[in-house]
């Protein structure tokens, strides 16, 4: 700090507040007089004193009352079971500035345990969950002390990371797009190349020391996957009615956005009467065109369908696909719900019924393309 403070209480045996005592602050193991404020330190009525240094030094501390003198000295060290202080204050090596080590608010008492370390080793210092001011873009990213995430402004090429300790982590949230440029010591990205991000992208970095950083995380996007795949499942079933093998509750869809649907179906035995169809359960609809033909005992069956809104209108859905069984043969049709395509409504995976003893062995996968 780039003033030293000093301060305490000048009492008798007695447990008697000293008056005018006089307080010399002197360089370390030196009657060197330090500049003081105020010039001239004393106690008051309580015994009390206290002056600064405004210089980063240290100091031994003399104290006068009549012919008693007694010092507290820098270079004393002292042994003792317990302190309790608001903050803890540490001189670098350099004895040039302080780490004050001050502690959060807490609502009760709490224990910090140091690791179990069986050598020397340096103890990190972790800005961990303190989003910091927002850094504009340029050749390198300045971070802000205190902090492990900030937001990105701009559109500058970056090429460097400014210096943290190794094993620091840092995530950066981009406002917009711009080119951080790969280097194999000082910037490494994944896949050794060049990352342009889009607005809402978040990256996290680690510090290998001295400037180099590490990618450490793939880019999370705010743009979402163009595909993502939405269900996936299995099963038997012996039922000889029409029912839903499977269902997926949909919500979220975009006009323009379209569902991919695969499904596979084994007949173990006796007969699929009249096929598979994907169903709209909240409409109790069926999607016009059967995904997979009727199977005979021992027969196999595939099949996939694409289904996406006719323009304008939200409730026309068209599906096109190829059903292969028992040769492949194109689906092409329109249904008409009663849900729009964006609401909230139910697809199913449906047996239209088979032979009583007949088992199906089916499967489906359902996936998201997104509108561009």
């Amino acid at each position: 700090m780039a003033v030293q403070r000093f301060s305490g209480f000048v009492f008798t045996g007695a447990g008697v507040a000293v008056v005018g005592a006089t307080i010399d602050i002197f360089a370390r193991n030196t009657l060197t007089a330090q500049t003081t404020v105020p010039a001239t330190v004393t106690t008051d009525a309580n015994g009390y004193f206290t002056a600064t240094v405004a210089a980063e030094t240290r100091c031994d501390v003399r104290i006068t009352n009549g012919s008693s003198i007694s010092w507290l000295k820098y270079d004393d060290e002292i042994q003792i079971e317990g302190i309790e202080v608001a903050i803890l204050r540490v001189r670098n090596p350099a004895d040039t500035f302080d780490y004050d080590l001050v502690a959060q608010a807490i609502t009760a008492d709490r224990q910090l345990n140091l690791p179990l370390i069986t050598g020397t080793a340096t103890l990190a210092a972790i800005d961990e969950g303190v989003k910091g001011a927002d850094i504009a873009s340029g050749s390198t990213l300045t971070l802000v002390a205190g902090s492990d995430f900030a937001d990105v402004t701009g559109t500058t090429t970056v090429t460097a990371i400014s210096t943290r300790p190794a094993g620091s982590r840092f995530t950066f949230q981009f406002d917009g797009a711009l080119t951080l440029t790969h280097n194999a010591t000082t910037l490494i990205l994944e896949g050794a190349v060049n990352l342009v991000t889009a607005a809402g992208d978040v990256v996290t970095f680690i510090s290998e020391g001295g400037g180099n950083w590490r990618q450490l995380s793939p880019r999370l996007t705010a743009t979402p996957s163009p595909m993502s795949r939405l269900a996936s499942n299995s099963g038997t079933s012996t039922t000889t009615a029409a029912h839903n093998l499977d269902t997926l509750a949909i919500s979220g869809l975009a006009v323009g956005d379209m569902l991919l649907v695969i499904g596979t179906v084994d007949q173990a035995v006796q007969t699929a009467t009249d096929g598979f169809v994907l169903y709209n359960n909240t409409d109790a609809v069926e999607i016009t065109g059967a995904l997979i033909s009727n199977l005979g005992a021992g027969g196999t069956g595939r099949g996939f369908m694409y289904l996406i809104n006719r323009q304008p209108a939200t409730t026309a859905i068209d599906a096109v696909g190829v059903n292969g069984t028992p040769t492949a043969a194109a689906i092409g049709s329109t249904t008409t719900f009663t849900t729009a395509w964006t609401g909230s409504w139910t697809l199913a995976f449906r047996s239209k019924g088979q032979t009583s003893g007949g088992t199906h062995r089916w499967r489906w996968s359902v996936y998201r393309l997104i509108a561009a």
